[in-house]
């Protein structure tokens, strides 16, 4: 059957179906997750793709049919007195999804009341249940479900929209999602940390809830960093791991580590990231957990690059990326080809390192993973504007500033605009580099990122003021001089 049905529609072709499986790979605590499909058949085909998915990660899928509308009016409370074992990887709800008109009032109203009691049970729900609960229904259950239960809606709920294309077409119609463009392609960026880091407080004192604790404010610590707050990431995820150690869970504790290392990494305080990766390896290796494993070699490497040691970056870039191999993860491998270009790029092999990018960009495309997609452009620019192709560079880094700001990668557009501020520097526009130059200031400061700040200072510095300007002349040293003062220390 499945066979079949992948002939008929183009479904693992979908951004929407590979961002639900992109959730479940990135942050498999509990969510909400609402699969929109507009007839039985794409449901089951859905269904398949993710047992496949599951067992590939050695989890399975738990199955929930719901065949009368009564029983999706109770589905919180069976969901709740169901026991789950550790195995379980996410929770099918299959609720009929009726084609013909006549039965539609009655599953809307079940619909209505089975969004009410999964309003009211939350916090029992996100507290209880080990896994993701994927809802099946209608499209228009979207609509109802945002007037019925807006608040649950809103915190821990995602919505993916399934719809097919005509046969042999290899693309699938884009829609419009709930989500802020700023977040689209970012799940854990939909959770409001300052909420989860209330409900961490709630149980603070609660020793028996300590794994609990953690895993809330680990989702913290992501949401943090998804929003581009280092600083509040730092903060949720060091707390995260003393309630992780308290509970004696390794994998737990390696999985904080490795969240905690990857922002220090990105706020280049290197030697921490070390440390805090160095752990975390070990504790993957303890656990046996290859694909933890595999994520800080990549981290580990990313820090060798940035240290100029790049024979030492390059084995760990083809460790990891062999690992990702083996295990089917595509994300893994687009981000080892990308950080083998960029390798390439820093030793001045610009043909070696444009072709490992044009790689990267295709794969992050294709999952799709507008992060990466982003950061290959950037990279590819900074390849052409070493080539001395200013029109390819300037195409390339307004492309990869464009999906930074869409999805409020703000280090992302910081690099961007800094390689931008170089350009203008070389096609004699001071003017236009300075504003550049002053946009990646101001959001490497807001990041916490001194040394990159001082660093886009000094090139603003470089570049003559405009006559008569009081906010490009005379506190232009002043403020530079700062900045490095803050860098230092």
């Amino acid at each position: 059957m499945a066979t079949h049905l992948a002939e008929r529609y183009a479904l693992f072709h979908s951004t929407e179906w590979g961002r639900l499986l992109q959730h479940l790979s990135w942050w498999p605590d509990y969510a909400c997750l609402v699969l929109l499909v507009p007839d039985n058949d794409v449901g089951s085909l859905c269904r398949w793709d993710l047992e496949r998915f599951l067992r590939e990660r050695d989890k399975t899928l738990h199955l929930l049919p719901l065949e009368q509308p009564a029983m999706l009016e109770r589905v919180a409370g069976a969901l709740l007195a169901r026991a789950f074992d550790e195995s379980v990887g996410a929770v099918w709800v299959q609720a009929a999804t009726p084609e013909a008109s006549s039965e539609q009032p009655a599953w809307r109203a079940a619909w209505a009341s089975a969004a009410q009691g999964l309003n009211q049970a939350r916090d029992r729900l996100r507290w209880e249940l080990p896994a993701p609960v994927i809802f099946v229904g209608a499209p228009w259950v979207e609509t109802l479900l945002c007037e019925t239960a807006p608040d649950f809606w809103s915190r821990v709920a995602l919505v993916v929209r399934i719809e097919t294309t005509a046969p042999g077409r290899r693309e699938m119609l884009p829609q419009e999602d709930r989500l802020p463009r700023a977040l689209v392609g970012r799940p854990e960026a939909s959770t409001d940390p300052v909420f989860a880091l209330e409900e961490a407080e709630h149980i603070r004192h609660r020793p028996e809830l300590a794994g609990l604790r953690a895993r809330i404010l680990l989702r913290a610590g992501r949401a943090f960093r998804a929003r581009s707050d280092p600083k509040g990431a730092e903060v949720a995820l060091i707390d995260a791991e003393a309630a992780a150690a308290s509970g004696g869970n390794a994998r737990q504790v390696a999985e904080i580590l490795l969240a905690l290392g990857e922002t220090r990494l990105r706020s280049d305080q290197h030697a921490q990231a070390i440390t805090d990766l160095t752990r975390a390896q070990g504790l993957y290796q303890q656990v046996g957990d290859r694909l933890g494993e595999a994520h800080c070699i990549l981290s580990l490497g990313e820090i060798a690059l940035y240290r100029g040691e790049y024979g030492e970056a390059g084995a760990q870039f083809s460790r990891a990326q062999g690992v990702y191999q083996q295990v089917g993860d595509r994300l893994g491998e687009a981000n080892c080809i990308r950080s083998h270009g960029h390798s390439l790029l820093m030793q001045g092999s610009l043909d070696g390192a444009r072709e490992w990018l044009e790689q990267a960009r295709r794969l992050h495309r294709e999952l799709p993973d507008p992060d990466g997609e982003a950061e290959a452009e950037w990279l590819l620019g900074l390849v052409a504007l070493e080539a001395d192709q200013p029109g390819e560079a300037a195409g390339r880094l307004d492309a990869a500033l464009v999906v930074a700001r869409q999805i409020g990668a703000r280090l992302t557009q910081a690099r961007v605009l800094s390689a931008l501020g170089d350009l203008h520097a070389r096609l004699g526009e001071p003017d236009r580099a300075r504003e550049c130059y002053a946009e990646a200031h101001t959001l490497f400061d807001q990041m916490g990122n001194a040394v990159a700040a001082a660093e886009v200072m000094a090139k603003a510095l470089r570049e003559p003021a405009r006559v008569n300007d009081p906010e490009t002349t005379g506190r232009m040293p002043e403020v530079a001089a700062a900045a490095v003062r803050g860098a230092a220390t």
